[in-house]
C-alpha cells in the first residue's frame, strides 16, 4: 500500500534525480510505501530512461510548455499515496526514517487536515520549499494547486491557506526542523546554474497570488468547517462567501510589523504614537502588529487598535518580523525597529514609491536623529577593505536638509529600521532569512535585487529616531558583512566610492579611518 507519493517534475537533469532517488533508498524506514510519479516532457529522452528498480515509479509524459500548476495537478491525479509531497528534482534526503516523522506528524489530527513540511536548510520555517498534504486536504482544496501558476508561489498558495485557517483558531502547520530535505539550488551555491532554471513570466505569477486571496480565504474557511464537523462543508460555506468577501475587503493594506524583545518597550511606544498620530492615513488602511518572545507586554495587551503575536520563545528580531509577516492581513508589509517615530504622510510616500513602477523591490525611509537632526539612515553603500566586504550609512552626520540626501534612488540595499515591501515578494524570496549574526535588512534586499527588483531610497517618507538605540549603533560604524560574505560577496558591487562620485565627493583614507570630503576641499 503507497503512503506517500512524492510528485517529482524533472527535465535534463537525469542525475539530479537519481542522487534523489540514492538519499531516499539510504533514508527511507518503508520503501514499498513509498511512490514516485515522476513528470517529462515527451521531447526528453534523457529523462524518460530514469529508473531504480528498488523504487515504486509511476511515468507521466506530456508535450513540453505546461504551467507548473497543471503539471503538479496531473502528478496528482495520477498518485496513489494518502499523502503527496510536492518535490524538485534538485533535493536530498537527509534524516533517517523521514518517513515515520511524517506519518507521526498527521497522526496528531485524527482528521488528517494539516501541511506538514521540512527544513531545506535554506528558508527553513519561513516557507513549505516541499509541501506534503492528505489527499483529504487536497480534495477539500478542489485540487493540489490551481491550473494558472507558471513557475513560482505554489508553496506560498498553500502556505498561505494555512496559515489563515491558524488566523481562524485552528493551527494545523507542522515544521519539522529536524527532518531535513536539502534544497541543492543553484542560487545558494549547491548546484550549476541551467536553462531549466530560467523561469517564465514571474510577475504573472506574482499578480495570480494577490488576485487569488480571496479564494484562499475561502479555502481557510472549508477547512475550519470540515475541522468544526460542520457537515457539508459546500451548504455551510455558501451562507459565508458573501462575509469572506466583506472580510477581505475590509483587510488593511498595510501591515506594520514591530518586534517587541526585552527592554524595549519604551520604545515600541514611541513609535506606536506617531503611527496613530498620524492624521494623513486612516486608521483603517494599515494594522500595527506587535511580534514578540514576551508572555506580558504591559499596557499594548489593552490597546485594541494592535494585534499582538506571540512566539512563545526566545526570538530575535528577523524571527519576530516573520513571525509578524505570517500574521499580516496586509498586501503591503512595512517592518520597522522599534525607537523610529515617523513624520505624518510616510505611508502614503512609501506606497507611491512601490507603486510607482512593477520592479520597485524594497522601499526605505530618510531616518534623522531627533536630537541633532542629523542623518542617520540614506541608504547604504558597500567597499571592501583588506578584502573584506563592508557596508556603511551614507551621509550619516549629515544635516537632514543637505541637498545630497534629499534625492530619491536606487541602493543595493537599505537598512531595515523601517522598509516596505509586497507581501508577495515577502513570501516568494522566503521571508528574513534567520541565521545567526546575519544582517537579515542587507540580505533581504540582495535576495530582492537577485529576482531583478530595484530597492529605493525616498527622502519623502521621513523617521526619527532617538538617537541611541540599536539602529544608531549600527550605522555608526563600517560594518564587516562576514556573514554575508560567502552567500554575497561575487554579487555585491563594491560602489561607495562611485556613489560618493556622483554626489561630487571623494573618499578619503587617514590610517585606518576614512572621510568624506567634498572634491573642492584643499587642505
Amino acid at each position: 500500500m503507497i503512503s506517500i507519493s512524492l510528485l517529482l517534475p524533472t527535465r535534463e537533469r537525469s542525475s539530479f534525480v537519481h542522487r534523489l532517488f540514492d538519499s531516499l533508498i539510504e533514508t527511507t524506514f518503508s520503501l514499498q510505501e513509498i511512490e514516485f510519479v515522476l513528470y517529462m516532457d515527451d521531447d526528453d529522452p534523457e529523462s524518460h530512461g530514469i529508473s531504480n528498480s528498488a523504487l515504486n515509479i509511476t511515468r507521466i509524459i506530456r508535450r513540453p510548455g505546461n504551467t507548473m500548476g497543471n503539471i503538479t495537478r496531473e502528478c496528482y491525479k495520477a498518485s496513489k499515496g494518502h499523502y503527496v509531497m510536492l518535490m524538485n528534482d534538485d533535493v536530498v534526503f537527509r534524516t533517517v526514517d523521514w518517513d515515520v516523522a511524517v506519518k507521526k506528524a498527521f497522526a496528531r489530527f485524527d482528521d488528517d487536515i494539516a501541511l506538514v513540511y521540512g527544513n531545506d536548510l535554506d528558508q527553513g520555517k519561513a516557507v513549505p520549499t516541499f509541501p506534503i498534504l492528505s489527499k483529504k486536504v487536497c480534495g477539500l482544496m478542489g485540487n493540489i494547486c490551481p491550473k494558472e501558476y507558471l513557475n513560482l508561489h505554489i508553496e506560498s498558495h498553500i502556505f498561505d491557506i494555512f496559515n489563515r485557517l491558524k488566523r481562524l483558531g485552528q493551527d494545523r502547520i507542522v515544521y519539522l526542523e529536524d527532518v531535513v530535505f536539502e534544497h541543492l539550488h543553484h542560487s545558494l551555491g549547491k548546484s550549476v546554474s541551467d536553462k531549466v532554471s530560467i523561469k517564465k513570466d514571474t510577475g504573472a505569477d506574482d499578480r495570480l497570488f494577490v488576485a487569488l486571496a480571496e479564494d484562499r480565504m475561502y479555502t481557510a474557511k472549508k477547512l475550519e468547517s470540515s475541522i468544526k464537523g460542520k457537515g457539508n462543508a459546500e451548504s455551510s460555506m455558501k451562507a459565508d462567501r458573501e462575509e469572506i468577501v466583506s472580510q477581505e475587503s475590509q483587510s488593511p493594506e498595510v501591515s506594520i510589523i514591530l518586534p517587541y524583545v526585552t527592554g524595549c518597550s519604551e520604545q515600541v511606544g514611541f513609535s506606536l504614537k506617531a503611527i496613530f498620530d498620524d492624521g494623513k492615513t486612516p486608521h483603517g488602511d494599515f494594522e500595527a502588529i506587535i511580534s514578540t518572545e514576551s508572555a506580558q507586554t504591559g499596557n499594548l495587551e489593552q490597546d485594541k487598535r494592535v494585534r499582538i503575536v506571540k512566539t512563545g520563545e526566545n526570538s530575535h528580531i528577523p524571527h519576530l518580523f516573520n513571525k509578524g509577516a505570517a500574521e499580516s492581513r496586509g498586501k503591503i508589509l512595512i517592518f520597522m525597529k522599534p525607537g523610529c517615530m515617523p513624520e505624518p504622510g510616510w505611508i502614503n510616500e512609501l506606497m507611491k514609491v512601490i507603486h510607482s513602477e512593477n520592479d520597485i523591490g524594497v522601499v526605505g525611509c530618510k531616518i534623522v536623529n531627533r536630537r541633532n537632526r542629523r542623518i542617520i539612515h540614506a541608504g547604504i553603500g558597500f567597499y571592501k577593505n583588506r578584502d573584506l566586504l563592508k557596508t556603511t550609512f551614507m551621509y550619516r552626520g549629515f544635516r537632514a536638509e543637505n541637498p545630497v540626501v534629499n534625492r530619491q534612488r536606487e541602493f543595493q540595499a537599505i537598512s531595515g529600521g523601517c522598509i516596505m515591501m509586497k507581501k508577495e515578494l515577502f513570501l516568494d524570496i522566503g521571508g528574513f532569512d534567520e541565521s545567526p549574526d546575519l544582517m537579515e535588512d542587507i540580505d533581504i534586499c540582495l535576495r530582492a535585487r537577485a529576482k531583478g527588483l530595484r530597492n529605493i531610497y525616498t527622502p519623502e517618507a521621513v523617521l526619527y529616531s532617538q538617537g541611541n538605540g540599536s539602529l544608531e549603533k549600527s550605522g555608526s560604524c563600517n560594518r564587516t558583512i562576514s556573514p554575508l560574505d560567502e552567500k554575497w560577496t561575487e554579487q555585491v558591487q563594491c560602489d561607495l566610492e562611485m556613489l560618493l562620485e556622483q554626489d561630487g565627493f571623494s573618499l578619503c583614507k587617514n590610517g585606518v579611518n576614512y572621510s568624506i570630503l567634498p572634491k573642492t576641499w584643499t587642505s
